[in-house]
């Protein structure tokens, strides 16, 4: 795409944004269902919605298409659960961890309504996993710049310094098994420098798995990987 015509789109995608993120705040306000490819979720008040954004539902099927049969998955910020539920669909071994109370309710609710399994506890990144490692770590991390109030914000908002990421990437190395993949998606409007910055200092980098255009909007699955 010629990048004067690239421009336009995201700055288009800005105003979209911006037009759309209270509104669907309200929604997050209210209890809703979603469905997506087989699986059906309850929404509780305050948890990520994954139908309210394509960010979710693209890593979602960037994690099918690997098929992680038998593979230990961690699934970092689960919300509702859609890429838990994902990646326990495809058969794998899934553990997922939430800040937010409700998510961790509203994920095994979700587990257990679509018949999987997967393990889901309440943890603020990885502390409390003690020192367990994983074949594939995925995340749709918050990337807005502002100090969440509450585990609910956190959903969204990652710190006014974007401390959210200096977190994952700081304790990211102890939880990987050898070959292990890690998977963030992130999408257009996040300060992808000061991300991949963040990455570097932890002695990682971020390269493109897959780039998927919606709502004038770009979205991509990273790979992270270590710095050789």
């Amino acid at each position: 795409m010629p990048r004067s015509i690239d421009a336009v789109r995201r700055r288009a995608h800005g105003l979209l944004m911006r037009a759309y993120a209270p509104v669907a705040q309200r929604a997050m306000r209210r209890r809703g269902a979603w469905r997506w490819r087989g699986l059906t979720l309850e929404v509780p008040v305050g948890v990520f919605h994954p139908g309210l954004f394509f960010s979710s539902t693209v890593l979602a099927d960037e994690i099918r298409r690997r098929a992680p049969r038998g593979r230990q998955v961690l699934d970092v910020g689960c919300g509702s659960g859609l890429l838990a539920l994902a990646a326990a669909q495809a058969g794998g071994v899934v553990t997922a961890v939430d800040v937010n109370p409700a998510a961790v309710t509203a994920t095994r609710a979700n587990a257990a309504r679509n018949g999987l399994t997967v393990e889901v506890v309440e943890s603020d990144l990885f502390a409390a996993l003690g020192d367990r490692r994983f074949d594939l770590v995925v995340v749709n991390p918050p990337y807005y710049r502002k100090d969440p109030v509450d585990a609910a914000e956190r959903a969204w908002f990652a710190g006014v310094d974007l401390g959210y990421f200096d977190g994952f990437f700081d304790g990211l190395g102890a939880h990987l098994a050898v070959g292990a993949t890690v998977l963030m998606v992130l999408s257009e409007g996040c300060d992808l420098d000061a991300i991949g910055a963040a990455a570097r200092l932890h002695g990682y980098v971020l390269t493109d798995a897959v780039r998927r255009y919606a709502w004038l909007g770009l979205h991509v699955v990273h790979e992270v990987h270590r710095v050789a």
